[in-house]
């Protein structure tokens, strides 16, 4: 006897067999997943998931392998280049003191100055309250502490990975930081354990618990390399048991507030060297009067239309300029 089962399979069975005990199909199954791809099952088993499928698997796992090549070999050309960095900043007269010299907002600094006031003025969160005014961006050169971040870099898990970050201290600790560079602190009651704290948001470093009034921010490349990320407190951690554990910073994301962690963003760094000072931004502190922060109305309470106009530079006296920021 001649069938045909539901899936188009032709099957032969014995004419004495009772149709009713007919086996399934045992072809291989002819429909496609939801991917693309056949089933690799029999036509009387229910299809497998897309998850299951032979050919994606093996596709991920090549996809997999290709990264992890690709990653190895990314590292391995990063850490020739920092190994040949190392050797210039050896042949580098280390005699020379920290430098700055300050940026411009118009000629061939402009740039670079707008680029770092950018970060500044665009990275403020509401909630801290702090409206700058700068007045001054420095750019900062130390041989020796380039040296030691280069030697940094070849100690970590992931010496790719780095970022432009914020660090608020006070004038004297400014000056200190960047001449001779960052030091630990002496005890562990920090969130994070005994390290050195950075915010990717300009109005949190710049609180006035940190900055003690300097009108200072440090703008510093931090190495961060593979981040250890932390929802809640650990004031234990410091550089051992960080690297014991992989990895090469503490990144506490933010709104973790809830389960002991922080609201904005911190990345915590546990060797001094990992971060090193580029620029320092001087700015005052704008006083805002309430009434400058509300629109005027119309004399008959209608709505009025009014055209905000961008500026490079804050006019604190201009309520359309505070509204457009």
């Amino acid at each position: 006897i001649e069938r045909v089962c539901e899936f188009g399979h032709s099957l032969s069975f014995p004419c004495w067999r009772e149709a009713s005990n007919f086996p399934p199909c045992d072809m291989s199954c002819s429909r496609a997943l939801p991917c693309g791809h056949p089933c690799s099952r029999k036509c009387w088993e229910e299809c497998s998931s897309p998850e299951d499928c032979k050919v994606c698997i093996q596709r991920r796992k090549e996809e997999k392998e290709r990264a992890k090549l690709a990653a190895l070999m990314t590292y391995e050309l990063e850490m020739d280049l920092l190994k040949k960095e190392l050797e210039e900043w050896k042949k580098t007269d280390m005699s020379q003191v920290a430098s700055q010299a300050k940026l411009f907002e118009i000629g061939q600094d402009a740039a670079e100055y707008f680029e770092i006031s950018d970060k500044v003025t665009k990275y403020i969160q509401p909630e801290h309250n702090w409206f700058p005014h700068i007045t001054k961006i420095v750019r900062v050169y130390n041989p020796q502490q380039q040296m030691r971040f280069c030697k940094a870099a070849l100690t970590l898990v992931d010496p790719q990975f780095k970022a432009l970050k914020f660090h608020g201290c006070s004038a004297g600790a400014a000056e200190g930081i960047t001449n001779a560079g960052f030091r630990l602190p002496k005890h562990n009651k920090n969130m994070y354990g005994q390290g050195i704290y950075f915010a990717s948001d300009s109005s949190k470093s710049a609180q006035e618990m940190y900055t003690k009034g300097s009108g200072m921010l440090l703008v510093c490349e931090v190495l961060l390399g593979k981040s250890k990320t932390m929802t809640f407190a650990n004031p234990s951690l410091d550089l051992k048991k960080v690297r014991m554990q992989g990895f090469d910073s503490t990144f506490a994301p933010r709104n973790t507030k809830a389960s002991g962690g922080v609201h904005f963003d911190e990345y915590v760094v546990y060797n001094p060297d990992q971060a090193l000072v580029k620029y320092i931004v001087h700015y005052e502190q704008v006083q805002l009067e309430l009434q400058n922060l509300k629109l005027p109305i119309s004399s008959d309470g209608s709505i009025v239309r009014r055209k905000l106009v961008a500026q490079r530079t804050f006019d604190s006296t201009n309520n359309l300029d505070m509204h457009y920021r």
